[in-house]
């Protein structure tokens, strides 16, 4: 699951949503196809990298691009952009006033509910796959399981209608006009990574998470958080889905789905800007910053959700910036606004290494899929690759001049890296095959 993130205070926002932090991996999968066979980056032939393509998306706050997909998609006034990133084309959607879009992990397909209440499911190609009728008012919320079988609607009435996508067949319809109260909203919907259970989310009066067996449309329980600090962020479950973590203003509230018996609360003396589980749901990770020897600076923690207790404090000279997990999460990668990295040993909390290697910000990082690279991006206009294991600069790429770099990732397959610049711009680059 990928980190929720929110503006750290004294920090420069150069992203507005968490929405394009978690579309920046469905590009390189989707770049990792474009190319075969495919030739992941590595010490050996960084040198043979080559600039492949640019294209321009906006507007960026509004993009879907979850992990895996070759594509992405936005709406633009009244109508869906696709883009392919394998041919670096962009199609059109036909559908009359979109108001919600959502891909499959696989990202081979887009569902599009509009304001009509029409719902629809598109390929990359524009292609209409199926036409999904029921809902009769405006669709706010679409949510895929993560094998792309099974997928959960919810529009302006408080109907949930729940889709078997072998068949494009409608299972059941949930209605929850009077849920949590007839006048009160329903802000979300998600759906387990099996299509099993349903999350519904409403925070009028206090958050509350109505959890239900998708399948047989039956209510399980109601998880409610009472005692919440303000501004409520949002909710994160556990890859297991068997404990939730409910997130405001500096508060981390765990609690067990089973039960709704609340766990630890994990305090922070300031606004948390991002936080995530790990793979394995053992350790939880937040950035935010605190006071460390009288001065206020940026921290990133690591929790123990179980038990509640800080595992370790990274404490920074300055806030920090951009953050990256190793694959395995044996290590850590955290930037600064002074542009220079840290390297960090996640079980230990020992620093291993201080890069020091941009002139400005850097904004984002990201580890190769089999954790031997560590990319960095800035607002000097700079891509650097570094040797993960010692720390040792490899390649610098170039986007453009005097453009600030807002995010970079890796491919599925570690074959293409990309930046993705503040106005939109994609940068795109691999191995040479010809060489």
């Amino acid at each position: 699951m990928a980190m929720q993130a929110h503006p750290q205070p004294g920090s420069k926002v150069r992203w507005t949503t968490e929405s394009v932090l978690v579309t920046l991996v469905m590009l390189l999968a989707a770049c990792g196809r474009s190319a075969p066979p495919v030739v992941p980056i590595s010490p050996d032939n960084i040198a043979e990298l080559e600039r492949i393509g640019d294209i321009t998306v906006t507007p960026l706050h509004g993009v879907n691009w979850p992990e895996g997909s070759p594509g992405l998609a936005v709406i633009r006034g009244e109508n869906v952009h696709v883009y392919d990133l394998a041919t670096l084309t962009e199609q059109v959607l036909p559908v009359e006033h979109p108001r919600v879009i959502a891909f499959t992990q696989s990202g081979d397909k887009i569902a599009v509910g509009a304001v009509d209440g029409d719902l629809t499911l598109w390929d990359l190609s524009g292609e209409q796959q199926a036409a999904l009728p029921g809902h009769t008012a405006e669709v706010t919320a679409i949510a895929f399981s993560a094998d792309g079988r099974a997928l959960a609607t919810l529009d302006i009435n408080k109907q949930v209608y729940l889709w078997n996508l072998e068949d494009s067949r409608l299972m059941s319809v949930i209605n929850l006009s009077a849920w949590p109260a007839p006048s009160a909203r329903i802000e979300n919907i998600r759906l387990s990574a099996d299509g099993g259970t349903l999350a519904i989310l409403s925070v009028d009066t206090a958050p509350t998470i109505k959890v239900m067996d998708a399948r047989a449309g039956k209510s399980l329980r109601t998880l409610k958080w009472t005692q919440h600090a303000r501004p409520f962020y949002n909710f994160m479950f556990s890859p297991d889905w068997n404990t939730v973590a409910w997130v405001a203003g500096g508060t981390v509230q765990l609690m067990d789905v089973r039960s709704g018996s609340a766990g630890p609360a994990l305090a922070h003396e300031d606004a948390l800007s991002e936080w995530r589980f790990s793979p394995d749901g053992s350790t939880f990770a937040t950035r935010t910053a605190e006071t460390i020897a009288g001065k206020f600076t940026g921290v990133v923690k690591l929790w123990d959700p179980q038990s509640g207790a800080a595992r370790h404090t990274l404490a920074h000279p300055d806030f920090v910036s951009a953050i990256a997990f190793s694959p395995d999460w044996e290590r850590i990668a955290t930037a600064t606004g002074f542009g220079e990295m840290h390297l960090w040993e996640t079980h230990t909390g020992r620093e291993t290494a201080l890069i020091p290697g941009h002139s400005d910000t850097v904004w984002a990082l990201a580890f190769s899929p089999d954790g031997e690279l560590i990319a960095s991006a800035s607002s000097d206009g700079s891509v650097r690759l570094w040797d993960a294991n010692s720390a040792d600069a490899l390649a610098t790429l170039s986007a453009a001049p005097k453009t600030t770099l807002a995010d970079v990732r890796f491919s599925r397959n570690g074959d293409w890296i990309a930046a993705v610049a503040d106005d939109g711009e994609i940068t795109i680059w691999g191995i040479s095959t010809g060489k």
